[in-house]
C-alpha cells in the first residue's frame, strides 16, 4: 500500500482503476492493489477490533458535551500527527477517546469520560535497555536515574527478530510490562514477560524496544526507540 499526494488540479481520488482502489483515511489518500476482501486474523488486528467493540459503546454513552470535549483535544495542535509524506492530520474525537482509555488498560487504570488536562510527559532516556537469552546472568530490562519516572507510568513494548535483514520490514510490536515509578527507583526488569511473549530468547536476536511515560490521565510520551543485540 503507498499513500498519494495530490496537487492543485486532483485533490482526492476514491474507487477502482486498473485494479488499483483509491481511498483516504484520517492519514490521508492512499492506494491499494484490489483483491476480494478477506476477514484477517492476526493478534494486532484482533486487538484492535476488540478494542473498537468495547470503546464504541461507551463512546456512545457519552454527553454530547464529552464528546465536544474530545473532539476539541483531538484537534488541538499539541495533538498533530505526521504523515510518511510529511503531511499533518488529526485523530477523531472518538480516536483520541479511545486511544488515551487503551493507554489507561495498559495501567489497569479505569476508563475516563473527559480527556486529559495536563500536557504530555517528556520522551524517556534511559541509562541502558538490555536484553539477555533465556538463562542468563542479568535479567532483561531497563536502567535509569533514580526518579526518572517518579509519579509516572513507564510502558515498554518489544520487537524479537532472528536477523538484522528483518528490520528492513515492520517488526511484530508487542506490549511487555509496565509499572508504577517511584522516587528512588532505577529500573525495571522483565525477562519473564519478554519470554512470556517471545518463547525462548537466544543470541544472534536483536531486541527492539519502545518505552514511554505516561501520567495517570492516559496521556502517553513519545517513544524512546533502541535495539539491542541479544546478549549471552
Amino acid at each position: 500500500m503507498a499513500i498519494i499526494k495530490f496537487g492543485a488540479t486532483v485533490t482526492g481520488l476514491r474507487g477502482t482503476i486498473g485494479g488499483i482502489t483509491f481511498t483516504a483515511n484520517a492519514a490521508g489518500s492512499y492506494a491499494k492493489a484490489w483483491r476480494m476482501p478477506t476477514y484477517k486474523t492476526s493478534t494486532v488486528l484482533s486487538e484492535c477490533r476488540a478494542a473498537l467493540a468495547r470503546y464504541g459503546p461507551t463512546w456512545r454513552a457519552l454527553t454530547p458535551a464529552q464528546r465536544v470535549l474530545w473532539d476539541t483535544w483531538a484537534a488541538d495542535p499539541a495533538q498533530a500527527r505526521t504523515n510518511s509524506l510529511g503531511e499533518t492530520y488529526y485523530m477523531t474525537g472518538f480516536q483520541a477517546y479511545a486511544s488515551i482509555n487503551q493507554c489507561r488498560d495498559t495501567v489497569s487504570a479505569a476508563m475516563t469520560p473527559t480527556p486529559p488536562t495536563n500536557p504530555a510527559p517528556s520522551v524517556p532516556a534511559p541509562s541502558a535497555v538490555f536484553c539477555y537469552k533465556t538463562g542468563g546472568s542479568a535479567a532483561t530490562g531497563i536502567q535509569y536515574s533514580a526518579g526518572h519516572f517518579s509519579g509516572l507510568y513507564g510502558v515498554v513494548f518489544m520487537a524479537l527478530v532472528n536477523s538484522i535483514g528483518v528490520l528492513d520490514r515492520a517488526p511484530s510490536w508487542r506490549y511487555i510490562d509496565s509499572w508504577y515509578g517511584g522516587a528512588g527507583d532505577t529500573g525495571h526488569w522483565f525477562q519473564a514477560e519478554a519470554e512470556d511473549a517471545f518463547g525462548t530468547i537466544r543470541v544472534g536476536q536483536r531486541a527492539i524496544f519502545a518505552v514511554y511515560k505516561q501520567i495517570g490521565q492516559g496521556y502517553r510520551s513519545s517513544a524512546y526507540s533502541h535495539a539491542e543485540n541479544v546478549l549471552p
